[in-house]
């Protein structure tokens, strides 16, 4: 253990970590809104399909991919344009449930799918595991410190998750059943200003 702290910047893994897995990303809110509807149990299949492209571009981007990352940019740039249409569809998706007829408490959950399809076109994810790697490698880091920053990096991001499932689940009790449409309105207006800011970013960055 002492030779995998030695090979690994922790301090600064751990600042930049804070400010990206707790902030309010298109990961949390979704979390947020599964949590406040069907509860933790009920988002286990959504989480799950989260964390495996995460878990997937932790490993083969610490591995040395990130090398081969550096050419093919607007690769990455594409894959955050597809999570960004994705993250539109999924807040117009609350919108229509909103503005249904009926809700009920329980209502659809969010399935491994969505979670799984949100994840691996999110480009901001692999850009932000790059950045992770860059502050956190040293040039006597090993394989096993690898897999070390990728377990510490699970861990943290379910911790963030966690916190935002239980933020959610307050917010739900607090709106009570009557008030799930403004529930989902809240969430729905929540992901499209994420997918805006997202592409704004995106054509800042081209036109420049």
């Amino acid at each position: 253990m002492d030779s995998i702290f030695s090979t690994f910047n922790f301090m600064g893994w751990f600042i930049l970590m804070v400010g990206m897995q707790y902030s309010a990303g298109p990961a949390n809110i979704l979390i947020a809104t599964s949590v406040g509807k069907v509860g933790f149990r009920g988002s286990v299949p959504m989480l799950i399909g989260l964390w495996i492209p995460a878990v997937f571009y932790s490993i083969l981007i610490g591995y040395g991919f990130y090398t081969v990352s550096e050419k093919f940019t607007m690769f990455f740039d594409l894959l955050t344009l597809l999570g960004t249409l994705y993250i539109f569809y999924l807040g117009v998706k609350f919108f229509r449930m909103a503005s249904s007829a009926s809700i009920t408490k329980n209502d659809t959950p969010i399935r491994f799918r969505d979670g799984f399809i949100l994840s691996a076109l999110n480009g901001k994810l692999f850009a932000a595991v790059l950045v992770m790697y860059s502050v956190a490698l040293t040039e006597q880091s090993t394989k096993i410190t690898i897999l070390f920053i990728t377990l510490l990096f699970v861990l943290n991001g379910l911790i963030a998750n966690i916190l935002w499932g239980v933020g959610g689940k307050l917010f739900s009790t607090l709106l009570g059943v009557e008030r799930l449409k403004l529930q989902n309105y809240i969430y729905g207006s929540l992901l499209l200003s994420v997918g805006v800011w997202m592409l704004f970013l995106l054509i800042q960055k081209y036109s420049l």
